[in-house]
């Protein structure tokens, strides 16, 4: 439309001809005689050019003082203009041109509403006599209606028509429903095209094109309305801007505008920008302003308006702005009183990222699994920003969110125990509301006695919460012995402590920002373990990290990523790239509170330059601001910039360099920055004011720190406040201000400062920041006195790190310090020098470092001054070479140690040497009882102590490498005791006498049970829980199967694995695990269904601790669960995806793994007896025996083995007649009679059964029936299912045998019930198989 061949005045003219002008013709000739009228119509309006008369819907206007032709061309061309308008166009609809009262007049449909002139005039009476609407209601009013005289005017465009005659008379307001906006008056109005003709004149050599000047004269005619429109006082607008609205496009075509009025128009743009909120001022101003020339002004390179639809766009935006903000202020809030610019504290784009985010965190509530969120991308594209927007719908949905952000050089491992910390802090004084009183009934279930050691010292506010109301439990917790320190330790606590706080009502965040920097030994970990825990509900992890950082998949966060991932975490990655350029003009618009539209040039050349990266644009309008590009001028009241020179601007592709650049610029705050950068990534006030020289300015040069965007300000009730850096790679770029010359100096100098100005008492409070500061310079200092303080301040941080299990951190620390030690350190300060030695060896250990660790003792061994300072080298080093797998060099370094205590141990055992030892321990207990062994005075002896712990490694060594030896060294352990007192490990050394006792060599039950109670009530008066999961393995799973019923073990066994994780022995933690599982399938006979949900839970554990041997053992037993079961289900795949059985069983026969190759023998050897496969049970027997057990000590796994072989070599003795199995039998037989002799509840159904067999074979078939029937009552009341279910099948098959059909059904049927219950469906179905071949046999 806007290209249309159109001639009005030809086409008028045309018309023209045709109207006949006769004064006979009278109304209602001129409209459709159908239509009802008055009998006169009534004179709406009259001016001295236009009389409006209406009569019903319809409007009839008449023109006076004009020639004949010019009436009638006017009025042809306003109805032209109305027809040409596409009818949704909201116009005066025009009827024709007819005779009205003897003249040309034009007929049109009346419009509704009344004219905006009218509205405000009424608006403004009711304003001074009710004030009915508050100031910002009438705001919202009146952008409605400036928002429908844009639409109206933008269709109007659209339609290829100029109206050129806007002002409020001839604007109709329909205020009914939604506001709409009707243009009346076309006689204006031209249809526009490239090229036109105007009253007869040629077309004028322009700048513009004509239509882009009619367009610009209409968007310049209304800024003039919206000015009448936003002004409060509609009397004060006269000749205001009169002239705007007086000019036409003819005007604007022959720029006949004089000096004067261009100066005029520009003393009209400021009084518009004084009068009016600062946003519609400016907005208004460029309105009109836009045939003005005031986009010549180099220094005001706004946008102008290029259509009435951008202006639509920029009032929706100011009345969303208004609903939200109630923003009408006629001052600008960004800049301050020296005019500098002031950012928006507002989250811009990421719509669909944020979305994504507050999906998953309203997710937890439904998804009960844990789930992992990660957000990835380049520094400064916005990670945290985007986390924290998220974080306010976690405080909607009632949850809590605990936050912690890594950073490059601070102590990783003391990130998450300290965001911890501050969780706590603030849920404090919310304690007495029910959802804080349940958790913390939580968390005390949760981490009982063995964990509270260790959280106490790395979260004190969680000891503060626990305490408030109820000190006598916390008092309780705090007493009993020290655990030993272990990383292991921590990690199951902290995922204990993080599973107590989430529930269903109030799930849990964890948020971890900058993981690329997140420590493996710790952090890493726990977040692995949190998220395949079983126990762990309703949380979601969301991690943040800088891909460009982490660009290998080889890096430890990917690793653990890849990890989480097989174990079928519910995982959402999402990555961060340039920010939309709708989003950084946005940003510039509430920044500089100018309209969206107006700023899109400027917003274009920093998206541009800064690369889309969120920091870097509010770095780099920062700079402008700084170097006068971007100001505030006073005069014209608004944000002005040069574009021009913008563009042209070079600056650094890196932020830090423009940040450095930037701050380099201010003197006064350039001092402040370079000593802030030195004190770590937070302080406090009281820090910087003890680092630096004038501490009178400290507060205010932080206030200005926090305005620039340098610092956050955090206020801590009863404290002063904590500073932060806003971002790190601001405290990067404020300590490259310091000179690569200066910077060691300048460190030392402040850390320096600081040890001097801080007391003795509240060294601990200041020693990092300290001692960080003064690492830095300690090349600079100048003699032994400084550097030996320095050792001492290192180890102070190190010894405090390791007390709150911050074991990586504290090696940092402790081997700083030992670089500041020479030769000469131990003579001149030997205590110092050797406590240095034994923590750096102790830390090493519990954080892994073995082979440095034996690297390092050599100097310590070569230089202490006595035995016994060296003892803790030594047994730090023989703990690294067995934790290593050296196991010789570990033997022979105990075999060497231990005779230089005293202790002399052969290298290999021998018949006389175990009887001799043996005699010798027997006679010192000799008429011991009880009571006697345990109330033993407790061993103080360093030196003895020093013997037990090294015999204690030699026992653990010993079990793997020499079986043989381990009783001499058990015997070894005793003797100690009984002859120098009881200590945590007599426990130990008592239970493993009680296993020797009920080995096979001795077979003293009796005796064994009797130091098994010696163990447990040992270890129990010294409050050892850190032995318990030896112990109670060795007493519950070798010892007490001889005299308690075996149910009872299987609890003990759970409670071992508790132990074992909280005090950090995840090995015998997880061992019982296993035992607990392999005894209730093959020993208890629990029901399958519960045995295969709770080993899966355990197999979670298990891979969740890294015990991978445990993990594939118990994947085994669930395997066998599921075989047994009938279910189609497959162990490997849920749990070990990629593993298969053949393949665990051919690898472990290539590494030797002998004890794997035999479990795999025995789930094979159970699958296939019990489900009646005998032929593949005794291939299995045969091949499990050569697997030998390797020690003495009998499992009752193995003891139920041992039983089923039995049942074998009966069948085939029966079957094939072989002597072979016959024998085997036998000897069986013998074997577990004499076990039933002890423990009748465990083996006498076993025996039973097995005599049955046996007589079966002989054919005694009274003494058979007799020993079935036995069996089988003894199954039942022992609760043994599988195994009452087994004797009925026997019965039923003897029977069978027999002829005895009716008995053989009656017992088929009664196995299948004992199966059912067992849960073991591919028994039941192999009885169903049994009862159908049996059933055409009976009599009934």
């Amino acid at each position: 439309k806007c290209k249309v061949a159109y001639n009005p005045i030809s086409t008028i003219h045309r018309k023209m001809d045709r109207l006949t002008l006769s004064s006979s013709t009278d109304f209602n000739g001129g409209i459709n005689s159908s239509a009802s009228l008055p009998s006169s119509p009534y004179l709406h309006h009259e001016s001295n050019t236009t009389a409006i008369h209406r009569i019903n819907d319809i409007g009839i206007k008449v023109l006076h003082n004009l020639s004949v032709e010019e009436h009638n061309r006017r009025l042809l061309h306003e109805h032209h203009i109305s027809s040409f308008l596409p009818p949704s166009c909201s116009k005066r609809m025009t009827l024709d041109v007819k005779i009205f009262s003897g003249r040309p007049s034009l007929f049109f449909t009346w419009s509704r509403g009344i004219t905006l002139k009218e509205w405000m005039r009424q608006k403004q009476q009711a304003n001074r006599s009710h004030h009915s609407h508050s100031r910002n209601e009438d705001m919202k009013v009146r952008l409605s209606i400036a928002m429908a005289i844009c639409k109206t005017l933008s269709d109007f465009h659209d339609g290829g028509v100029v109206y050129n005659r806007l002002s409020p008379e001839n604007i109709v307001l329909d205020e009914s429903g939604n506001y709409t906006i009707t243009f009346i008056d076309l006689s204006g109005s031209l249809i526009y095209r490239d090229e036109v003709s105007v009253h007869g004149k040629g077309v004028v050599n322009v700048n513009a094109t004509p239509a882009e000047l009619m367009k610009k004269h209409d968007m310049q005619a209304l800024g003039g309305v919206l000015n009448t429109l936003f002004r409060q006082n509609v009397g004060n607008q006269k000749g205001v801007f009169d002239d705007v609205l007086s000019r036409t496009f003819e005007d604007v075509l022959w720029n006949d505008d004089s000096e004067d009025m261009r100066r005029k128009r520009g003393k009209q743009q400021t009084n518009v920008e004084e009068e009016l909120p600062y946003y519609l001022g400016c907005l208004i101003s460029n309105l009109m302003g836009a045939v003005t020339g005031v986009d010549d002004d180099p220094s005001t390179s706004l946008s102008l308006y290029e259509s009435a639809k951008d202006v639509h766009a920029d009032l929706r935006h100011l009345a969303d702005k208004c609903s939200r903000d109630r923003a009408s202020s006629n001052t600008c809030p960004s800049a301050d009183s020296s005019g500098k610019l002031i950012l928006p504290n507002v989250f811009y784009g990421r719509q669909v990222q944020l979305s994504m985010l507050i999906q998953m965190v309203q997710s937890m509530k439904v998804e009960s699994r844990p789930m992992m969120t990660t957000i990835s991308g380049v520094p400064g594209t916005g990670k945290s920003t985007l986390i924290h927007q998220a974080m306010k719908t976690v405080k909607d949905t009632g949850g809590f969110a605990i936050e912690a952000e890594f950073n490059k050089s601070s102590r990783p491992d003391t990130v998450l125990t300290s965001a911890l910390n501050v969780f706590f802090g603030e849920i404090r004084n919310k304690v007495r509301e029910h959802s804080f009183v349940s958790m913390r009934w939580r968390i005390k279930d949760a981490i009982g006695t063995s964990g509270y050691d260790v959280l106490m010292e790395a979260i004190p506010n969680l000891y503060s919460l626990l305490r408030d109301g109820d000190a006598s439990s916390t008092d309780d917790l705090s007493q009993g012995s020290s655990k030993p320190r272990s990383s292991t330790r921590l990690k199951f606590m902290l995922c204990k402590l993080i599973g107590a706080i989430s529930t269903r009502e109030h799930p849990l965040v964890l948020v971890l920002d900058d993981l690329q920097w997140a420590d493996s030994s710790l952090t890493l970990d726990v977040m692995r373990m949190i998220l395949v825990d079983p126990d762990i509900k309703y949380l979601l992890l969301l991690g943040a990290y800088r891909d460009d950082e982490v660009v290998s998949m080889s890096h430890p966060l990917m690793e653990t990523i890849r990890e989480i991932q097989q174990c079928g975490v519910n995982f959402v990655s999402i990555k961060l790239g340039q920010i939309e350029k709708e989003s950084i003009n946005s940003l510039i618009s509430d920044a500089l509170c100018l309209p969206p539209r107006l700023c899109k040039s400027l917003s274009t050349v920093v998206h541009n330059k800064a690369g889309g990266i969120i920091m870097f644009v509010l770095r780099f309008l920062s700079s402008l601001n700084d170097e006068g590009l971007l100001r505030y001028s006073m005069s014209s009241r608004r944000w002005e910039f040069n574009l021009e020179k913008i563009q042209y601007k070079e600056i650094s592709d890196d932020v830090v360099q423009l940040m450095t650049h930037q701050m380099a610029r201010d003197k006064k705050l350039r001092t402040g920055l370079m000593v802030a950068c030195c004190l770590g990534p937070s302080f406090d006030v009281e820090t910087m004011q003890r680092a630096t020289k004038d501490q009178r300015d400290v507060n205010s040069f932080l206030d200005v720190c926090v305005e620039r965007g340098y610092l956050n300000r955090k206020d801590i009730s009863g404290i002063s406040p904590e500073y932060s850096w806003q971002h790190d790679q601001i405290r990067q770029a404020a300590s490259k201000l310091i000179p690569d010359k200066q910077h060691e100096s300048i460190h030392l100098l402040i850390g320096t400062r600081l040890y001097m100005r801080t007391p003795t008492s509240e060294l601990d409070r200041f020693i990092f920041v300290i001692v960080d500061s003064m690492n830095e310079g300690k090349r600079l200092l100048q003699n032994a006195e400084q550097r030996y303080d320095l050792v001492s301040l290192n180890l102070k941080a190190g010894e405090s790190l390791i007390s709150s299990s911050a074991f990586s951190s504290s090696v940092h620390y402790i081997m700083t310090g030992m670089s500041l030690l020479d030769s000469s350190s131990w003579s001149d300060r030997y205590d110092l020098t050797i406590r240095v030695y034994n923590v750096a060896t102790e830390v090493m250990f519990i954080t892994g470092d073995f082979t440095r660790l034996c690297n390092l003792v050599n100097e310590p061994l070569a230089s202490a001054k006595s035995f016994e300072d060296k003892l803790p080298i030594y047994n730090n080093l023989v703990r690294a070479l067995t934790a290593s797998g050296k196991l010789k060099e570990a033997f022979n370094q105990c075999v060497d140690v231990l005779s230089q205590l005293g202790q002399n141990l052969p290298s290999e055992s021998s018949p006389s040497i175990f009887k001799e030892s043996f005699v010798e321990v027997k006679a010192l207990l000799h008429e011991k009882s009880i009571k006697d062994i345990v109330s033993l005075p407790e061993m103080k002896d360093e030196r003895k102590l020093a013997i037990m712990q090294l015999l204690n490694q030699t026992l653990v060594i010993t079990f793997i490498l020499k079986p043989q030896l381990t009783p001499i060294i058990t015997f070894r352990m005793v003797k100690a005791t009984l002859e120098n007192g009881i200590c945590a490990l007599s426990s130990v050394g008592f239970a493993s006498y009680g296993c020797i006792l009920v080995s096979s060599i001795i077979s003293d039950f009796e005796g064994g049970y009797k130091f098994g109670r010696v163990a447990i009530e040992t270890m129990n008066r010294l409050k050892a829980l850190e032995v318990m999961p030896r112990v109670y393995l060795a007493v519950y799973s070798v010892i007490n199967v001889w005299r308690e019923p075996l149910q009872a073990s299987l609890c003990k066994n759970l409670e071992a694995y508790d132990a074992g994780v909280a005090v950090g022995d995840a090995e015998n933690a997880h061992i019982n695990l296993m035992v607990h599982a392999t005894t209730s399938i093959m020993g208890c006979g629990s029901d399958m269904e519960v045995f295969a949900r709770d080993t899966g839970a355990y197999i979670k554990r298990s891979i969740q601790c890294n015990q991978n041997v445990v993990a594939k053992s118990l994947v085994i037993l669930q395997q066998l669960a599921f075989e047994l079961m009938g279910s189609e289900a497959n162990a490997f795949d849920l749990y070990l995806p990629g593993l298969i059985e053949e393949r665990l069983y051919a690898t472990s026969i290539e590494e030797n793994t002998v004890g794997m190759c035999r479990l795999i023998c025995l789930k094979r050897l159970h699958v296939a007896f019990w489900t009646g496969d005998m032929k593949l049970a005794s291939e299995q027997y045969d091949l499990s025996q050569t697997f030998t057990h390797g020690n003495s000590s009998r499992l009752y796994s193995t003891i139920v083995s041992t039983f089923l072989e039995g049942m074998i070599a009966f069948y085939f003795a029966r079957k094939d007649g072989e002597r072979k199995w016959s024998i085997i039998g036998e000897e069986i037989l013998d074997t577990v009679r004499k076990w039933s002799q002890y423990s009748s509840w465990n083996y006498s159904n076993k025996l039973f059964l097995l005599e049955g067999e046996c007589y079966f074979l002989k054919g005694e078939d009274k003494k058979a029936l007799t020993s079935y029937h036995a069996s089988i009552k003894a199954a039942k009341a022992h609760k043994f299912a599988q195994e009452e279910g087994l004797a009925n099948e026997k019965m039923a098959t003897y029977h069978l045998q027999k002829g005895r059909h009716d008995l053989a059904m009656k017992h088929f049927k009664e196995a299948k019930q004992c199966y059912d219950r067992w849960g073991a469906g591919s028994l039941v179905m192999r009885m169903d198989k049994a009862i159908a071949r049996v059933a055409p046999l009976c009599k009934k």
